[in-house]
């Protein structure tokens, strides 16, 4: 499928604690791309290897209460999302994974900074 340039397929946003690597126990907001091409034997996110029509949004921050939306997404959709989940001490950062984001490399640089 091809992605238009300044567009990318995401599976979910979310607000949740790390629960591996360095930032364990850190609260962060989580952002999930869709496609993966790797077929890495420890994967525990099998369902974004594919990208799909639909993805979700929390609307509140650790709340779990998704909003089902449409794929693909522009930049600007995604940073309006992480706007409005962004709390002030909230969140230690964002972690941005999938899927295999650096499918997406365009996307990524339409809206990281």
């Amino acid at each position: 499928m091809q992605i238009p340039p300044a567009q990318g397929w995401l599976v979910e946003i979310f607000s949740a604690i790390q629960g591996e690597g360095p930032l364990v126990g850190e609260r962060q907001l989580f952002v999930r791309t869709g496609g993966c091409d790797l077929s890495c034997s420890w994967c525990d996110s099998p369902h974004t290897h594919q990208v799909t029509g639909n993805w979700q949004a929390e609307q509140t921050p650790g709340s779990r209460d998704f909003l089902a939306l449409h794929n693909p997404v522009t930049a600007a959709e995604l940073l309006a999302w992480l706007e409005r989940l962004a709390r002030p001490h909230l969140h230690h950062s964002i972690s941005l994974t999938g899927g295999e984001p650096l499918l997406h490399t365009e996307f990524l640089r339409a809206w990281l900074p």
